[in-house]
């Protein structure tokens, strides 16, 4: 069996032949596979899945790859996956909580803003205000933009 029907089997939540495929090449703890297999499971809401890798690997960078893993969890609007995330993010690190709510705002992923704002002891209530101009920067590029194509 290949790493990509052990990705597969990661994003379906398919706990059992996960673990066996891990028994069978133990290696796999080793490089960047174990990374992409807790990405595919937290996309796809996988949470037991993805806590089982975190038990083969507690070492595993879950700001991998510059926090692509919270920006893709919320594109697939899997929140479940985000707060378990938020909730394995070193509370003593505020930058990734910063990372993260940019993220959320900038989705208009509401209803993750209070909770993100939880992990940062003092936040900054002008963050928010820095985040309304560079989302409406964005929107302003993206109607020039569109205009171009007309």
């Amino acid at each position: 069996m290949s790493i990509e029907n052990f990705y597969k089997m990661c994003l379906y939540g398919q706990l059992e032949e996960v673990k066996q495929f891990y028994n069978h090449n133990p290696d796999i703890i080793y490089g960047n596979i174990m990374e992409t297999a807790f990405m595919n499971a937290c996309c796809s809401g996988e949470l037991m899945v993805a806590n089982w890798i975190l038990q083969m690997k507690p070492e595993l960078d879950i700001h991998f790859d510059n926090d692509i893993l919270f920006e893709k969890v919320c594109s697939w609007h899997q929140y479940k996956s985000a707060k378990f995330i938020l909730a394995l993010t070193d509370r003593n690190n505020s930058y990734h909580y910063y990372k993260y709510y940019k993220i959320a705002y900038l989705d208009d992923i509401v209803h993750l803003l209070k909770e993100i704002k939880s992990y940062i002891p003092e936040f900054d209530e002008s963050y928010d205000v820095l985040m309304e101009k560079e989302k409406n920067d964005i929107l302003e590029i993206y109607r020039r933009n569109n205009k171009q194509l007309c």
